[in-house]
């Protein structure tokens, strides 16, 4: 793991978890300051990366400052290389409070990633609980904790969410399968304008 040691992180850091998510309230960071206290009791060894441009004006750095949990958390700015840094990780995590469809959430899928998400938004059409992800509800510290003491506790079970997630992620969100699906639309759009023009006449 190369882009772990140019990132500092230990061999013996574990779990190494990734948020790919611009620094704001609404992206839900906050929330995993407050529950690294407890995460860090379970696995001292814990690393969070958070990858993305600070747009809260450096406040979320002083939340963690003033929970005391800043050894465990690397601030990496805008990264332009996501695969690379998606392979530093143990489990991929976007806490947001709201979403749309985030596109980094189908990034970690198809990097076979163990994904700890929220039940917001169109995030429940990318992954269901249980299968290809650990959903839980927004704004709850506890439930990231939890969800993080699941995925490093139980590896076989973290693998096989991830593996789920990157067989979803290559049949349904690969350019491959949005091209077919497109071309059956038109193909589908083709045949009904066929049947409704007239016939010739002989």
């Amino acid at each position: 793991h190369e882009i772990r040691c140019e990132l500092n992180i230990s061999p013996e850091a574990y779990p190494v978890v990734g948020i790919l998510a611009n620094l704001r309230d609404m992206k839900g960071h906050r929330d995993v300051i407050e529950a690294l206290p407890n995460i860090l009791q379970r696995w001292p060894a814990t690393v969070f990366l958070f990858a993305g441009r600070d747009d809260s004006g450096g406040t979320i750095a002083r939340h963690v400052q003033e929970r005391g949990v800043s050894h465990a958390i690397r601030f990496l700015g805008y990264v332009e290389d996501t695969p690379r840094l998606l392979a530093a990780m143990d489990i991929f995590m976007l806490p947001s409070h709201w979403e749309g469809l985030p596109a980094a959430v189908v990034e970690a899928m198809h990097a076979g990633l163990p994904i700890i998400t929220t039940n917001v938004g169109g995030i429940p059409e990318l992954v269901r609980d249980g299968q290809e992800a650990v959903l839980i509800s927004p704004g709850s510290p506890q439930a990231i904790v939890e969800a993080v003491n699941r995925l490093a506790t139980d590896r076989t079970w973290a693998r096989k969410l991830g593996e789920a997630a990157q067989w979803r992620a290559r049949e349904e969100f690969s350019i491959e399968s949005m091209v077919k699906n497109t071309e059956m639309i038109y193909q589908k759009l083709l045949e009904q304008s066929q049947q409704q023009s007239p016939r010739n006449a002989p």
